[in-house]
């Protein structure tokens, strides 16, 4: 399957602009006086601001994004065919491709100045290269997650094997992750944050199969969103400061995005309003906005907030970073997607990929059937 997805690109632009609102609320002066007033029964600024750091819950809409567009080709694929194949190779140096060259870009142009100023260090900047995170200091506060994005593709193929031959041990998987995550001492972040990403596989399925459930997913969505608004101080340990309640690791905000995903494939209103223009260009760029996004909204919370206001130095920053960020994307992210290069560079992590699966002795392909756990 080659053909784009609008309505997804529209998806990725809600995500990256509610992650973009929420940094400018959090590099705000006025954070203390609003980050710890309740959505509701307060004053309108308070509101505002409160809102805005709700916009953090646009990286569990990406996580979802993410299962659902690695697994739908593939389902799609089997929805067609009695079988299909699933190269992890191939998977794995597409993936590689898309995600490190623009990652490494945007770890010199923000890492280098920071070790200059002694704020992180060059084993830091190493860390994050290889995707490691416990004990570094970010070189840029959104980079969190694409360590953990980064595992996920690792453990993505068994995930989706999974789904299509032994779906009640997923389903026992993810119960038992969320289990693990709000019950127990398990607690790392991949745990907290994995069941977004494996509802995501389960959303693509549902639309591929036009499963019934897609009729009631925007109904789902609202239902999920006032939940997760009202419970989320419950997800804040006892004493501490209330955005802790903000963090990507709750499962209601997760199924509700689960829920909006899976409506915006069903709705025709709504999938014909995320495939507006301007949301599919905000989309495609979307990747270079998350990777550039944090240091410039917080230049524009320094230099404009105390004068003109939260909601004004907003729109200003919003503005600004949406400039800067579609130039870094024609210059450090589009060759990788758009140009000779790719297949290019496809082709040699692929080799690189093969030979060391070889000498390991490790398999780099299965096939799946069409034993969908989705019926129409």
């Amino acid at each position: 399957m080659k053909e784009r997805i609008e309505y997804l690109d529209g998806l990725r632009a809600i995500a990256v602009l509610l992650v973009v609102l929420d940094h400018l609320a959090w590099h705000s002066p006025l954070l203390p006086n609003f980050a710890d007033a309740p959505v509701f029964g307060q004053t309108w600024p308070n509101i505002v601001a409160h809102l805005f750091l709700e916009g953090s819950h646009g990286v569990d809409l990406f996580f979802v994004i993410s299962g659902f567009c690695l697994s739908y080709p593939t389902l799609h694929a089997l929805k067609i065919a009695a079988h299909t194949d699933f190269d992890i190779g191939h998977f794995l140096a597409r993936r590689i491709v898309r995600i490190v060259p623009p990652f490494y870009c945007a770890l010199l142009l923000f890492g280098v100045p920071r070790i200059l100023q002694h704020d992180v260090g060059v084993t830091d900047l190493l860390k994050q290269a290889l995707f490691f995170n416990p004990g570094t200091a970010v070189v840029n506060e959104s980079f969190w997650t694409l360590a953990v994005e980064f595992r996920w593709y690792l453990c993505f193929p068994l995930l989706l094997w999974l789904w299509m031959r032994a779906p009640r041990i997923f389903l026992a998987l993810l119960i038992t992750d969320i289990a693990a995550f709000n019950l127990t001492t398990v607690c790392p972040i991949d745990v907290g944050t994995l069941p977004a990403f494996m509802l995501g596989i389960v959303a693509a399925d549902i639309q591929i199969n036009k499963h019934h459930i897609g009729r009631w997913a925007l109904l789902g969505s609202g239902v999920m969103l006032v939940a997760a608004i009202t419970l989320e101080p419950l997800f804040a340990p006892s004493g501490a400061h209330n955005t802790v309640s903000f963090a990507q690791t709750q499962i209601t905000w997760q199924v509700a995005a689960f829920f909006f995903v899976v409506a915006s494939g069903w709705n025709k209103y709504l999938r014909r309003l995320l495939s507006t223009r301007v949301l599919i260009a905000i989309g495609i760029a979307s990747y270079s906005i998350y990777l550039v996004h944090a240091p410039i909204v917080g230049a524009a919370d320094i230099w404009l907030t105390a004068r003109y206001g939260l909601v004004a130095a907003s729109l200003a920053g919003m503005i600004v970073t949406l400039a800067i960020s579609f130039e870094y994307w024609r210059l450090f992210e589009r060759p990788f997607v758009q140009s000779a290069l790719k297949p290019a560079l496809v082709s040699y992590v692929l080799r690189f990929l093969r030979r060391s699966a070889a000498y390991l002795g490790i398999p780099l392909a299965y096939q799946l059937d069409r034993r969908s756990p989705i019926s129409s």
